[in-house]
């Protein structure tokens, strides 16, 4: 997966036919197919739903949260 930081809807249509191209060019004339998410906007970020990275970022939250708050019983 590709992700690409984008200031309007032209350069996205532009990043496409670039994808299409380059897969053309390398596969022999087959075209690869492109898509696009809806774009980020007002400082939205990207989240993966996939089960798999749910669960990970889930880990990193709460172990980032521990480190924050040790236990009391922690030795520094």
């Amino acid at each position: 997966m590709t992700q690409l930081e984008v200031e309007n809807h032209e350069q996205i249509d532009q990043a496409k036919e670039i994808m299409r191209s380059a897969g053309r060019d390398t596969c022999k004339g087959l075209e690869i197919g492109v898509d696009s998410d809806p774009p980020l906007v007002n400082s939205a970020r990207y989240r993966d739903k996939r089960p798999d990275a749910v669960r990970l970022w889930d880990t990193m939250v709460h172990t980032l949260d521990g480190v924050k708050h040790p236990p009391s019983t922690a030795v520094a």
